[in-house]
């Protein structure tokens, strides 16, 4: 795999989201208020919604959560697919800085 593309700290991301993966997220447990209410908030002609990387890695672990907790085998189907989009975005992206040249060659 490629390296990840770099962004600054803050910068968001679009994240298509279809309406599926968005009731998903408005129904998770201890997922942030902010994070639902942007989602019911999108409008369905707008299937991209921004979020940081920290939102995202937020995100992905209530989707963890709820995945390990839940007995539906249609709410499982909807949270695995959510939980694969967003684990493919943060695995594209890093908001980290990039290595110095000292430390890549060992230098201190």
């Amino acid at each position: 795999m490629s390296s990840p593309k770099r962004i600054e700290p803050g910068e968001t991301i679009d994240v298509k989201l279809g309406v599926s993966e968005r009731l998903s997220i408005q129904k998770l447990t201890m997922v942030e208020p902010e994070i639902a209410e942007r989602v019911a908030k999108a409008p369905k002609e707008q299937p991209r919604i921004p979020f940081t990387l920290d939102e995202l890695d937020d995100l992905i672990g209530h989707v963890a959560a709820d995945l390990n907790h839940t007995t539906d085998e249609n709410r499982k189907y909807w949270l695995e697919k959510l939980y694969s989009k967003i684990d493919y975005v943060l695995q594209r992206y890093t908001d980290e800085p990039e290595p110095s040249r000292e430390k890549q060659e060992g230098v201190l």
